[in-house]
C-alpha cells in the first residue's frame, strides 16, 4: 500500500482540547485528507461512506474499529431498522491501517484506547457532494455478527 511506504507522517497541531479535534490535510476532488485527535475514550460513532473509498492510518496512540456491511439492499427511510453484519473489531496501533470502499466496511466507528489516538483518513470521492451519514446500531446482535441499526435523525 503506498500509504504503508510513507517514511513519517507530520501529525498537524489541533487546536483546543475537544474530546474529538480535526484538521484539513488535502481538500480537492477526488482527494481528501482530515487528521483526527482523539482524547482518551472519544468516540465518533457509527457512520457510512457511501459515495467514496478510504483508508484510516493510526499515526498516534491506538483505537478499538468496527467495521460493518450493510446485509441486503440499502435503506433510506430514517425511522426503518435494517441490519448490518459486523466485518472487523480490532485495535489498531501506530502504523496500522484500516480500509473501506462503498461497498466492504463501508460503515464503521471509532473509539480511542486509554492513551487517546490520532490519525489521518484519506479519502477518494467518487461525487463531489460525497458526504456521511451517522447511524444506531443496537448492542444486542441479532445473531452471526448481525445487528439491528436505524440512520440518525
Amino acid at each position: 500500500d503506498l500509504i504503508g511506504r510513507l517514511n513519517s507522517i507530520p501529525v498537524p497541531s489541533f487546536q483546543g482540547v475537544s474530546p474529538v479535534a480535526s484538521a484539513s490535510g488535502v481538500n480537492g476532488h477526488p482527494l481528501k485528507i482530515v487528521y483526527f485527535r482523539l482524547q482518551p475514550g472519544a468516540r465518533i460513532p457509527p457512520h457510512d461512506h457511501r459515495d467514496y473509498n478510504g483508508v484510516v492510518r493510526v499515526l498516534e496512540g491506538s483505537a478499538r474499529i468496527r467495521s460493518y456491511d450493510l446485509v441486503g439492499e440499502r435503506q433510506t427511510k430514517p425511522q426503518a431498522t435494517f441490519l448490518v453484519h459486523q466485518t472487523r473489531d480490532g485495535r489498531a496501533t501506530k502504523g496500522d491501517d484500516s480500509t473501506l470502499t462503498r461497498t466492504r466496511d463501508n460503515i464503521h466507528d471509532i473509539v480511542a484506547g486509554s492513551e487517546g489516538v490520532v490519525f489521518m483518513d484519506v479519502f477518494t470521492f467518487f461525487r463531489e457532494d460525497g458526504h456521511s451519514t451517522y447511524l444506531h446500531i443496537e448492542d444486542e446482535p441479532e445473531g452471526s455478527g448481525d445487528y439491528r441499526a436505524r440512520w440518525s435523525t
